[in-house]
């Protein structure tokens, strides 16, 4: 059996990532380059591919100062030759996995180091683990705690590896990088992916990929690498497991996913109704598509139940069901924060200025959040640690923004004056009565002792009549004209 699965290998290798990755290294020669192994990107383009602008083959080769060889593991079977030949390994996880500990956060990880680890003789170098975080949100924990929370979950995965194994400091080094929700935070997430970009392509930028040429080496050594690796994989597969176990998981693989494609019709009925309006009970709705696969998978694999294989096959199943449930769930979350956001404004634009018009928008406001609460924690199915805190918050600041730019609108207009929160101006002025404002009244202000008389010694001469006879200065006004005379009663 051993010997056939030899002989099998190169046509498996043909088929493959692996073969791929050995042409790209054999068109390399012996130039320097990094190979890095990508792994975690299902169904979308992978956030490494997109900043470095690289093809979505399978294989590709990227232009650097160091040329990068990029390879997306899609098969496990030649997974653990390609990180064997890879001195970068590429992690892509969303936050909620990593938190929650699902099986597609770090136990993405545990089939390819559990075999790497076993070839880690053919290439003892130790490798670089990059792991992009998405989805996070920085506002709930600090990078530093989930760096230590990564760390601490690597180092028990290594110590449960099986025998021979070795601290994870002596086996990886690990980078960690946070990228944020593009569609909320859309600057942070270009600068997150510059910087990413920049430490795989810049040698200048680089802090860690190209400070003393750790992680690259001649494509000739990696191919040769590869060969022993997947020869060494191959040997070791063939008694991975017993026969017995073996049909138990094909088995229960098949039930898998013929469970799935059932459930897919479900999730597509539901998300079609989702695209187009809000659903209060989505929660009960997606548990109950949940639970009916689960049920469906326990019920026709009953006859294998107790063994490991079913166990885990039940396990990956639940996992992924319950990821296929995320996206329409996040879709339900956005339609949450428009009607919520509507329906406040509506009311903030039914208010009537008042002397209570601050009480009324607080317990607005209040209420939005507690009413958001509410209908967003019935959109989480049950069984899930899905979070909303990010929504909540957008809610929260968008509708304290509106009711205080409502209240300074009012008091713009001269609608409201606060009573409360305020510092009002004080005026304080000193006056004096003065008693003679204009000056004395002669009439009564006698002359006393104290009255320093006036004199003015270049007063002007007083002018005098003259005294020697009148001369009139016309006729009309001579007064002798004016006696009358026994003439003028004539």
């Amino acid at each position: 059996m051993r010997a056939a699965l030899l002989a099998l290998l190169p046509s498996a290798l043909a088929a493959g990532v692996a073969s791929k990755l050995s042409s790209q290294l054999k068109s390399q020669g012996d130039s320097l380059v990094v190979s890095v192994a990508c792994c975690g990107v299902e169904g979308s383009p992978s956030i490494l591919r997109s900043a470095l602008g690289a093809p979505s083959s399978a294989v590709a080769v990227v232009p650097a100062s160091t040329p990068l060889i990029l390879s997306t593991l899609d098969e496990v079977s030649d997974g653990a030759a390609v990180v064997g030949a890879s001195d970068v390994i590429m992690l892509e996880v969303r936050f909620a996995d990593l938190v929650a500990r699902s099986a597609h956060g770090l136990a993405l990880l545990r089939p390819l180091l559990q075999r790497a680890i076993s070839l880690r003789h053919i290439r003892k170098q130790k490798k670089l683990l990059v792991i992009a975080i998405t989805d996070f949100e920085g506002a709930e924990i600090a990078e530093s705690e989930v760096e230590a929370f990564v760390n601490a979950e690597m180092e028990t995965m290594a110590s449960t590896l099986g025998e021979g194994a070795t601290p994870l400091s002596s086996v990886l080094q690990t980078r960690c990088f946070f990228v944020p929700y593009a569609a909320f935070e859309e600057s942070s997430y270009l600068r997150c992916v510059d910087e990413m970009k920049a430490s795989f392509t810049s040698p200048e930028a680089s802090t860690f990929l190209f400070s003393d040429g750790q992680w690259s080496a001649p494509a000739s050594a990696l191919q040769s690498c590869l060969d022993q690796a997947a020869a060494s994989d191959v040997a070791g597969s063939a008694q991975a497991a017993a026969p017995a176990e073996l049909h138990v998981a094909y088995q229960c693989g098949l039930l898998a996913e013929a469970v799935t494609r059932e459930f897919n019709k479900g999730v597509a009925q539901l998300r079609k109704t989702t695209d187009s309006a809000l659903l209060v009970d989505f929660g009960e709705q997606a548990a109950g598509l949940l639970s009916a696969a689960l049920t469906r998978f326990d019920a026709e694999s009953d006859e294998y139940a107790g063994l490991s294989a079913a166990k885990a096959a039940r396990s990956a199943l639940e996992a992924q069901l319950t990821r296929a449930l995320y996206p329409p769930f996040r879709k339900q979350l956005s339609a949450l924060q428009r009607q919520s956001l509507a329906k406040f404004r509506q009311k903030l634009a039914a208010l009537k200025p008042s002397n209570e018009i601050d009480e009324q928008l607080k317990a607005l406001v209040k209420e939005s959040g507690t009413t958001f609460e509410a209908q967003a924690k019935a959109l989480v199915p049950p069984g899930t640690t899905w979070s909303y805190s990010y929504e909540k918050r957008a809610v929260q600041d968008n509708v304290a923004e509106n009711a205080a730019l409502h209240l300074q609108t009012l008091q713009v207009q001269g609608l409201y004056l606060p009573t409360e929160g305020v510092q009002l101006p004080v005026d304080m002025s000193v006056h004096w009565l003065g008693l003679h404002p204009f000056g004395r009244d002669s009439r009564f202000d006698p002359v006393g002792a104290d009255d320093v008389p006036a004199f003015r010694p270049q007063a002007a001469p007083m002018s005098l009549r003259a005294s020697e006879g009148y001369r009139p200065r016309t006729k009309r006004t001579d007064p002798k004209r004016m006696v009358f005379q026994d003439k003028m009663i004539q």
